[in-house]
């Protein structure tokens, strides 16, 4: 199988990234609008792009009516959600991963078909490519 070239540099590894400070993950997370949730649908994986804030040591996040999101929620799955600010092609950026649970607060869907849902966090962890020297300073 032939890779397709898509204008960047495939070959080129992006640098062994450096472990984020726990207590700068949250803060990273509140600094970007929109991460990524991902859940299981009958045992297969989905993802699904939420907007998001910081509550405490949770994440309040709206999403449009997603069904099988909304029964993920209902049945409080285990979920991961991920945040970032990558530049692939510039070689820098962070990321930041959370899992817990996922619950659904609004019943079935806010005027528009919009959800409200709460992921309680229970594990997070996050990294930085060693060229980002914008959220080294940020992190500190």
């Amino acid at each position: 199988m032939r890779a397709r070239d898509a204008g960047h540099d495939f070959r080129s590894p992006l640098p062994e990234p450096d472990a984020l400070l726990p207590a700068s993950l949250l803060g990273l997370v509140a600094a970007v609008p929109v991460g990524r949730l991902a859940f299981t649908v009958h045992g297969r994986p989905a993802v699904s792009v939420v907007r998001h804030v910081v509550v405490g040591g949770g994440l309040l996040m709206r999403s449009g009516h997603h069904p099988d999101l909304v029964a993920a929620a209902r049945a409080e799955q285990v979920v991961a959600f991920e945040a970032d600010d990558v530049e692939g092609e510039a070689g820098f950026g962070w990321w930041v991963t959370a899992l817990g649970r996922v619950r659904l607060l609004d019943g079935e869907a806010a005027a528009g078909g919009r959800v409200l849902l709460m992921l309680d966090v229970t594990w997070m962890n996050g990294y930085v490519l060693p060229d980002d020297q914008r959220q080294r300073r940020a992190a500190s």
